[in-house]
């Protein structure tokens, strides 16, 4: 199962325990856009992908080849969300 990039970074986000307002803040975005984003309904720009993949502390492949660290490929749902 693949996740989406908007996935991703909310189980990201989640594990840092990080609010979707304090997130925008520090991306430089409003509270709809990662809202939007985490929900798939608005994709990020390749430059975007940079600066959101930074202020998760992660490499931007991480966001955009289903590469989180911790996430078992085969079932990344389940394991993903028990380690958030």
């Amino acid at each position: 199962m693949i996740l989406t990039i908007g996935e991703r970074i909310k189980i990201l986000r989640d594990r840092k325990q990080v609010t979707q307002e304090s997130f925008a803040k520090s991306v430089g975005r409003s509270l709809s856009i990662v809202c939007r984003v985490e929900t798939n309904d608005r994709e990020l720009t390749y430059s975007e992908i940079f600066v959101w993949a930074k202020a998760l502390g992660v490499e931007p492949e991480s966001l955009i080849l289903n590469t989180i660290p911790g996430c078992d490929q085969r079932s990344p749902r389940q394991v993903c969300n028990n380690h958030g």
